[in-house]
């Protein structure tokens, strides 16, 4: 599988390498409200707003996953309370060799007829 994504990774960025290649002819951006002019190669427009999009949307995807990874967190830390419980509990009682059976209660099931 990471073969293939490799593979995919090469393939788009021999994509986006061709594609700046081809586009190079200057384009003007118009930011109205601001009023800023801006003079750059298509492809730094095309492909800066391709990037700018993956990282909001990498962001808010992070963002997204705050809950899940604060959950996660707590349950770790539930995890280690209940292991440190367990080993102070497993010391407190008698070794196997002590103690191999537990004492068998005579009479307690008992045989009623034949």
């Amino acid at each position: 599988m990471k073969f293939i994504s490799w593979i995919l990774t090469g393939v788009l960025l021999l994509l986006a390498l061709g594609f700046a290649l081809n586009n190079r002819q200057t384009t003007t951006l118009n930011l109205w409200p601001a009023g800023v002019v801006i003079e750059a190669p298509l492809y730094l427009f095309s492909l800066g707003t391709l990037f700018v999009g993956f990282a909001l949307g990498a962001l808010i995807g992070w963002i997204g996953h705050i809950p899940h990874r604060m959950e996660a967190r707590r349950l770790r830390r539930d995890i280690g309370r209940l292991r440190e419980k367990i080993e102070d509990m497993s010391s407190t009682l008698p070794s196997a060799a002590e103690n191999p059976e537990p004492p068998r209660k005579k009479g307690f099931f008992r045989r009623t007829g034949s």
